[in-house]
């Protein structure tokens, strides 16, 4: 099954918090965002079996770190 991501994303003076193409919520600190982002993404794992992620975004638009719940393929492919 594939994974389902979870982003965290710079949205101006905000942080957008999404799962996959939906928008989730907004808040005014990344730390909020990243504590529901990482509570959402655990949560569907923990209820579905299905394996989730999170995707956090810095201020500037690069990529910050990815994290994994569930069957998390080690070594990765590729």
């Amino acid at each position: 099954m594939a994974r389902i991501y979870y982003y965290v994303l710079s949205a101006g003076t905000n942080w957008e918090v999404r799962r996959e193409s939906a928008n989730l919520s907004y808040h005014q600190t990344k730390d909020r965002a990243l504590d529901v982002g990482r509570t959402s993404a655990k949560s569907e794992h923990d209820q579905t079996g299905n394996p989730t992620g999170l995707r956090v975004q810095r201020a500037n638009g690069t990529w910050e770190e990815e994290r994994s719940y569930g069957a998390d393929p080690y070594p990765p492919r590729g």
